[in-house]
């Protein structure tokens, strides 16, 4: 089937110009009016994103800072044994014992520190960090020894 075709005068031609002309100037406004919202709405999503962000970094921030008190509290109560720790590693001259000797202290303190009530409900993420910060503290207790066995004749020697 053939569609009709229907042919327009020039008059009605020209009165479906101004129509749409008339039409345009009409809703010009409007379209204006929804661009600017748009951009405006498009501002305040990438504004809040921002935000968003930041309260994801300052949320990690507190997180660590939460478990870097708590593992103090934990290490606190275990004083005596990290104490201990660090005099037998001082005592020891063998590195493979030495290791050992790290390696098994914090196995001991990882599952004390799953077991500890203070860290019961926390999540599995919340774990790991404080077994982070377990390792990076003891570390420190033995870094000394660990660099220079010697003392300073290790010191003198390496410079």
């Amino acid at each position: 089937m053939i569609p009709n075709i229907v042919f327009v005068s020039p008059q009605g031609r020209e009165q479906l110009v101004r129509s749409l002309i008339d039409d345009y100037r009409t809703r010009s406004p409007y379209v204006a009016y929804l661009v600017r919202s748009r951009q405006g709405l498009l501002t305040t999503i990438a504004h809040l994103e921002k935000l968003l962000s930041r309260i994801k970094a300052d949320s990690l921030v507190v997180m660590s800072s939460i478990v870097g008190v708590c593992v103090r509290m934990f290490l606190e109560r275990r004083e005596h044994c990290l104490g201990r720790f660090t005099r037998d590693f001082t005592i020891l001259t063998v590195p493979d014992e030495k290791v050992q000797l790290v390696e098994n202290f914090l196995t001991q303190l990882h599952s004390e520190l799953e077991r500890d009530p203070m860290w019961i409900s926390s999540t599995r993420d919340q774990l790991d960090a404080a077994e982070l910060v377990l390792e990076r503290v003891v570390m420190s207790h033995i870094y000394i020894h660990a660099l220079y066995p010697n003392g300073d004749g290790d010191v003198s020697r390496d410079q």
